[in-house]
C-alpha cells in the first residue's frame, strides 16, 4: 500500500507543527513511516520549506493543482503513485472523490463535527447546514472515516458501517515539536496554554485565563503566573501575571518548565493536540470535558467545566505537591499509550482489511452545494496573503515541488 497524506495549512515548514490538525496529519504519516508504511506527505506550498524536518517523503504542491479535483487525483495516482488518499477537509474531499479511480482507498479523517464547529462560530444556519451536508457526504462516500472521539463516532456511525468507522485518537510523538520563534518566557510559568489563537476557541480559551483567571488567583494572594503559547497572541489582553508568545524554541522544554497544562474550550475540533503535548511533557492537566474528548481516563486529567472555579482549583493543585507529582508521572504512562506509531501501526491493519469498493457507489453520486474548505479561508485571512504557488528555488533533499 501506497498512502498519500493530503494538508493545506500554511502553519508548517521546516520547524514541522507544533499542533492542531497539521500536528495529527504529520504525526498519523510520520507514525506510518516509522512501522514502514510507505506514505508521501503532500501540502500546498507556501514558501515555508528549507529542509523536511519529517521521517517521510515531502511534496510541495501548487495550490492550483491542491483543489484542482481531476489534476489532484491524477497527481495522487500517478505521480505518487498511491492506492489510498488520506484526506482532512471534508469539503475538498467531497469536491474530488469522484475522480480517483474505483480500487483507490479514499481516507476521510474526521477530526471536527463541522457543523458544531461552524454553529460555535456564530456563522448562519445556511453556512451550518453546508458544513453538515458536506461533512456527511465525505463520510458517506469515504472507504472508511477516521475518528477520534466518541462523539465523531456516533457521528460517523449514523451514515455508514461500524467496520468503515476506524477509531485513530490523536497521538504523542516520541520527541519534542520545535517550532520556531526568537522568544522564550522571561521566567518559568506555574500554568500555561498552547494553542492558535487566530481559531476563535483558542482565543476565548486564552482570554479567559487573561481577563478572568489570573486576575481571581491575584486577589487570592497568590503570585501564580501563566504563559500563552501560540500564534495571534498580539490579540490577549493584557495582565502582569500572563506572558503571551509565539511559537518556541523548543516547545517540550518549554511546556515542562510549568506546573499545570491549561485547556479551559468550550467547544472545539476533535480531540485536541495541546492535551496530547502536555502529557508528552508531563504536565497535570486541567480542562473541561470538551478539552478532554478523545483522551483515556487517567489521574493526569482533572476534568472541570465550572470555569468560576478554576482559581480555587488551580491553589488548591499548586499546594499539594505529593498530587502534582503524581499527576506528572500519570501524564507520562498516557503519552507512551498513545504514541503515533503504534497508533499507526494499528490504523495500517484496518486499512489493509478494507475493501477497496467501500463507498464507491456513494462516490459517483452529486456532491452538496460546497464551501470553501473552511481552513483555506480561515488561513487567507489571517496570512493576509493569498495561497502560494510554488516558488523557484533549491529544494532540500527528500522535497519534490509539484504544480
Amino acid at each position: 500500500m501506497r498512502i498519500a497524506s493530503l494538508l493545506d495549512s500554511p502553519n508548517i515548514g521546516d520547524a514541522g507543527c507544533a499542533a492542531g490538525t497539521p500536528a495529527r496529519v504529520v504525526g498519523i504519516a510520520e507514525g506510518m513511516a516509522v512501522v514502514g508504511a510507505d506514505v508521501t506527505l503532500a501540502v500546498t506550498d507556501r514558501g515555508t520549506f528549507t529542509s523536511n524536518p519529517f521521517k517521510m517523503p515531502v511534496h510541495l504542491v501548487d495550490a492550483d493543482l491542491f483543489h484542482d479535483g481531476a489534476r489532484l487525483a491524477t497527481y495522487v495516482e500517478q505521480v505518487v503513485g498511491a492506492t489510498a488518499v488520506i484526506d482532512c477537509e471534508a469539503e475538498h474531499l467531497a469536491k474530488t472523490v469522484s475522480l480517483y479511480r474505483e480500487e483507490t482507498q479514499i481516507i476521510y479523517d474526521m477530526h471536527d463535527d463541522d457543523a458544531k464547529v461552524a454553529r460555535s462560530l456564530g456563522e448562519t444556519d445556511a453556512v451550518i447546514d453546508a458544513r453538515r451536508e458536506a461533512q456527511e457526504f465525505a463520510i458517506r462516500s469515504a472507504t472508511a472515516t477516521l475518528v477520534s472521539t466518541e462523539h465523531e463516532r456516533a457521528l460517523a456511525s449514523q451514515h455508514i458501517p461500524a467496520d468503515r468507522v476506524i477509531w485513530m485518537p490523536n497521538g504523542c510523538a516520541p520527541q519534542a515539536v520545535s517550532p520556531k520563534s526568537p522568544t522564550m518566557a522571561v521566567s518559568p510559568p506555574d500554568l500555561v496554554f498552547l494553542g492558535n489563537l487566530l481559531y476563535p476557541p483558542n482565543e476565548r480559551a486564552a482570554q479567559f485565563i487573561a481577563r478572568d483567571l489570573m486576575p481571581r488567583l491575584a486577589g487570592r494572594g497568590s503570585s501564580t503566573r501563566a504563559l500563552i503559547i501560540g500564534q495571534g497572541t498580539a490579540a490577549i489582553d493584557s495582565h502582569p501575571s500572563v506572558e503571551a508568545i509565539g511559537f518556541v524554541e523548543d516547545l517540550l522544554q518549554t511546556l515542562a518548565q510549568s506546573r499545570i497544562g491549561l485547556a479551559p474550550l468550550d467547544v472545539g475540533s476533535g480531540a485536541k493536540m495541546k492535551v496530547r503535548d502536555y502529557c508528552r511533557a508531563g504536565l497535570p492537566v486541567l480542562t473541561t470535558a470538551e478539552g478532554a474528548a478523545g483522551m483515556p481516563p487517567s489521574e493526569a486529567i482533572l476534568i472541570h467545566d465550572n470555569l468560576e472555579d478554576w482559581d480555587r482549583i488551580i491553589t488548591d493543585l499548586l499546594n499539594d505537591p505529593p498530587r502534582l507529582q503524581r499527576m506528572s508521572q500519570a501524564a507520562i504512562a498516557v503519552a507512551a499509550e498513545l504514541a503515533w506509531d503504534r497508533l499507526a501501526s494499528q490504523l495500517l491493519e484496518r486499512l489493509s482489511s478494507l475493501p477497496p469498493s467501500a463507498g464507491s457507489v456513494f462516490r459517483k453520486t452529486t456532491p452538496p452545494r460546497l464551501m470553501t474548505p473552511r481552513w483555506v479561508s480561515d488561513n487567507a485571512a489571517a496570512f493576509k496573503r493569498p495561497i502560494g504557488k510554488c516558488t523557484a528555488r533549491v529544494l532540500p533533499a527528500n522535497v519534490e515541488a509539484h504544480s
